[in-house]
């Protein structure tokens, strides 16, 4: 039993270590997205930490092209991938299948290889200790032709 006491503590002491060592020592992060030029309306942005250590996920919502996570439910510092999710009406009336009541399609505007849906993201970054921002500009690839 003693053992199995040491090995626990041991694990949950190297886990903090995988987030800076003194536990969730987090740090604010904020900044601006766009997609093709214009600012994203309303979506979600979300920092997930690299394999290998077991720092939590971390997202916040983006409204009119910012999104600002306070200190208290941000990151720790170290390497994230980035996803970026939006949304967009497509003009097409809907019915919920449920109530049959009818409401616009929304559609996925952002393009898969930066939502992290499905595989990884191309988006990456570093988060430091203090302040940071950072910013993502999104081009879809209709844009890249």
């Amino acid at each position: 039993m003693k053992i199995l006491l040491f090995s626990v503590t041991v694990l949950f002491c190297l886990s903090l270590m995988g987030c800076n060592g003194d536990g969730l020592n987090r740090t604010s992060v904020n900044g601006k997205v766009t997609f093709d030029g214009k600012p994203v309306e309303n979506g979600f942005i979300m920092f997930k930490p690299e394999p290998g250590t077991l720092c939590p996920d971390v997202g916040g919502q983006i409204k009119e092209g910012t999104y600002s996570i306070p200190q208290k439910d941000g990151p720790v510092v170290g390497s994230y991938t980035v996803g970026i999710m939006a949304s967009a009406p497509t003009g097409k009336k809907i019915k919920a299948p449920m109530t049959g009541i009818e409401t616009e399609e929304m559609a996925q505007i952002i393009p898969q290889q930066y939502t992290g849906v499905m595989g990884k993201s191309q988006l990456t970054t570093n988060i430091e200790k203090g302040k940071n921002e950072r910013n993502f500009d999104i081009v879809s690839d209709k844009e890249k032709k």
